[in-house]
């Protein structure tokens, strides 16, 4: 009897059985059509390790620190904007990896996140300075 692969995470299925005993996924419904035959020179939990919500969370997270002294000169709200793209990016990556066991990539989201929250609130603070100061002209 051929051994097969979980279609969710990709694990070898003990011989005969049809659900996971990784992930709790049953493949019994699917049997012959998402389930693929092992093959060891293919890796089908591979695809679902990739997470790419991580990588764009802590791409769009350090984009947002190397540009922040720019946006700080010409559009502080946009700070606030950059700060904000990480975050996402990486909450939907940390939720990927919560529905795909074995999915890397909780690094990369938190760096994301943390990126992200740092640029949101150098942003934030900025833009009440700059209210403080319109303040402050206006009533001398």
């Amino acid at each position: 009897m051929p051994q097969f692969t979980c279609r969710k995470c990709g694990n070898l299925l003990p011989e005969g059985q049809t659900v996971c005993p990784y992930c709790g996924t049953n493949n019994e419904t699917n049997f012959g059509t998402d389930i693929a035959q092992s093959d060891p020179s293919v890796n089908n939990a591979d695809q679902d390790n990739k997470n790419t919500f991580a990588l764009v969370g802590m791409i769009t997270g350090i984009v947002s620190v190397v540009l922040m002294p720019l946006m700080s000169c010409f559009c502080t709200p946009g700070n606030v904007v950059l700060g904000i793209l990480p975050i996402v990016f990486g909450i939907l990556g940390l939720n990927y990896i919560k529905d795909h066991p074995g999915a890397e990539g909780k690094v990369q989201s938190w760096v994301g996140i943390g990126l992200g929250a740092f640029t949101l609130l150098a942003g934030l603070i900025l833009i009440v300075i700059m209210v403080i100061f319109m303040i402050a002209s206006h009533s001398v």
